[in-house]
């Protein structure tokens, strides 16, 4: 049985319990992280049924050449073709609503 156990009522080792340390949280030296900011590229959907093809946002974490033109996963949950070629936030009026408040773009 390890140092500082004792036993339980059916024998069993009970580990010691935790106490508050009295040190930071934090190591001596840990410097804080900068992130960089997020980039967001346009994508276009489909238009399915009733619904028009809208501008949705993708969240790029890989090289521009990789995704231009690969259907990515958007902001909002939908599969689109990403398309480098136009702005985020697009000058369009078809844009989803989901994906400029996600992306934290303020409406014109």
């Amino acid at each position: 049985m390890p140092p500082g156990c004792r036993l339980t009522r059916t024998g069993e080792a009970a580990a010691p319990r935790l106490a508050p340390g009295r040190r930071a949280a934090d190591l001596p030296g840990m410097a804080l992280t900068t992130f960089a900011t997020t980039t967001f590229a346009a994508a276009r959907s489909r238009a399915h049924g009733p619904t028009a093809a809208l501008w949705h946002a993708v969240e790029v974490h890989r090289l521009p050449a990789e995704v231009d033109g690969a259907c990515e996963l958007t902001l909002c949950g939908t599969l689109a073709r990403v398309a480098l070629d136009e702005p985020w936030p697009s000058s369009s009026r078809e844009v989803c609503g989901t994906c400029t408040t996600l992306a934290g773009v303020t409406p014109a």
